[in-house]
């Protein structure tokens, strides 16, 4: 503790989730919140080590709170350290574990919880469940998809009505992975994901927090149900639903964890861009040393002139 309350910079903390036998790594929602200035966190082990940091899960503003989803491996005593340059408050929820080469979701409590119900910033995340039937968590593969957009209510279907669901699916029976959006909100709330009929400020969790007339987004499980999968708003917004894969049963893809790595940085001069803004519509070729057919990364934009997204995938498919 200190005389604020807020973590320091350069302070790194430990954190222990309750993880299952067998876990190698956690899924997690990285959450900060009441920064001092801008800076950036680091998921990483808690070997010793000084210095800045030269990669980021999250990267903030002054001021903001901001989320993102992300996987960092767990050391042989189960537990990583959270790392940043700046002073600010982090939320971590538990979302899922990885366990060999499958991820297990988890209904463990989060490590330290958000609260949404007054339309405060919180840690983002539920927590998405595969049972086998005796109630223990599924070992599960991932098989991912062609980037589908599910819903996007600026189609005709307007704004989700203040504290209401949308229908996100009818019958899917597995978990999806999706990218969950929020844009021309009315007032800061947040969205939450979920079985319909069971969503609601009652339910004590959000997937993705937002400010007045922001777009914001972030990955989520989106846990299956025969009964339908719904979208909860706090306050009206529109909400887009991009579905990127599903945890299976089959098997599908498992996960390999190295070190962290920069991929790119075109701040820096280098082969691919020389330390100038990406102009609009470019295509950025990212060489990658593995044979593996997907990638886990985390994907920053800053400096920007214009609203706009990014979008990252095959080459082909963005260049044609």
């Amino acid at each position: 503790c200190n005389a604020t309350a807020r973590p320091e910079p350069g302070w790194r903390l430990p954190v222990t989730p309750d993880a299952p036998e067998g876990a190698t790594a956690a899924i997690v929602n990285l959450a900060v919140t009441d920064s001092t200035s801008r800076g950036h966190v680091t998921l990483e082990d808690c070997e010793p080590r000084s210095g800045a940091r030269d990669t980021a899960a999250l990267t903030f503003a002054a001021g903001q709170t901001v989320a993102t989803m992300a996987v960092v491996p767990l050391s042989e005593t189960g537990r990583f350290c959270v790392y940043s340059n700046a002073s600010v408050h982090r939320i971590i929820d538990v979302v899922g574990y990885l366990a060999d080469g499958a991820p297990t979701p988890s209904e463990g409590e989060p490590v330290e919880e958000g609260d949404p119900g007054d339309g405060e910033p919180g840690a983002e995340g539920g927590e998405p469940t595969a049972e086998d039937g005796s109630g223990e968590p599924q070992l599960l593969w991932y098989a991912p998809s062609a980037p589908t957009r599910i819903v996007d209510t600026r189609d005709g279907a307007g704004r989700v009505p203040d504290g209401a669901e949308h229908l996100v699916t009818g019958d899917a029976a597995e978990i999806l992975l999706a990218n969950l959006a929020a844009t021309g909100s009315d007032e800061r709330g947040y969205l939450q994901a979920g079985i319909c009929g069971e969503l609601g400020p009652a339910a004590g969790f959000s997937s993705l927090n937002y400010g007045e007339s922001e777009t914001r987004s972030n990955l989520a499980f989106v846990p299956g149900s025969e009964s339908g999968t719904c979208v909860f708003a706090l306050h009206r917004t529109h909400v887009v639903v991009d579905e990127l894969g599903r945890f299976t049963s089959e098997p599908g893809l498992g996960w390999d964890f190295g070190s962290n790595g920069r991929l790119l940085d075109t701040r820096e001069c280098t082969e691919i861009q020389c330390g100038e803004a990406v102009p609009a519509g470019t295509t950025l070729r990212v060489p990658v040393e593995s044979d593996a057919e997907a990638l886990v990364v985390a994907l920053t934009a800053t400096e920007s002139t214009d609203r706009g997204y990014l979008w990252a995938g095959p080459c082909a498919a963005l260049e044609g």
